[in-house]
């Protein structure tokens, strides 16, 4: 009975230590590099993530159940026009949340304004939301980065957590965007 119950313990602790169960506060750690864009940026991530590149421009990279649907972390990356159209990161951070999240303004509300944030030693600009799609979908937070390149493109990067699981994936997200290195 001992023993049976000493090994369901160690069982249960492996578990918890597993590269898919985070501890809370604590990043998984980032094994890998996504290098296949040698003229626009790289950064690391997970070794039981993956990425996938479904439109031109845009790469999204998470567990591979969220890269085909199920709620979870995200991290996307998204290489937009020259910062000298839509005039500053401010009004492209704010174009993309318009276009995008803040078009369903029922549905997702910022809980964090705009602010100054430095990303590989560049300006940028960030916001956080919170919000879901429907009002039967998973409540989403999110956080929306605008930087730019040396060429003047900006990059958005959104790291998109479901609330419920923001203590465990939020620190590996972050972890991630440090790890973003522009190459342009």
């Amino acid at each position: 009975m001992r023993r049976g119950l000493i090994i369901i313990l160690l069982l249960v602790s492996l578990a918890a230590c597993s590269p898919g169960a985070p501890r809370e506060g604590e990043p998984l750690p980032l094994t890998r590099t996504f290098d296949k864009s040698p003229s626009g940026f790289e950064f690391k991530y997970p070794t039981d993530w993956d990425y996938t590149i479904p439109m031109q421009g845009v790469l999204l990279a998470g567990p591979v159940d969220v890269l085909t649907g199920s709620p979870g972390p995200l991290f996307a990356v998204r290489r937009s026009l020259p910062v000298s159209i839509p005039g500053s990161l401010s009004a492209a951070l704010n174009s993309y949340l318009e276009t995008g999240p803040l078009s369903k303004p029922d549905n997702w509300r910022i809980t964090v304004e705009e602010r100054d944030i430095t990303l590989d030693g560049r300006p940028g600009r960030i916001v956080d939301l919170e919000g879901a799609e429907g009002p039967d979908d998973t409540r989403i937070h999110s956080q929306v980065i605008a930087t730019t390149s040396d060429n003047t493109f900006v990059y958005i990067f959104t790291l998109t957590v479901p609330v419920s699981q923001r203590d465990r994936f939020e620190p590996t997200l972050l972890a991630m965007l440090e790890s973003v290195r522009i190459l342009e």
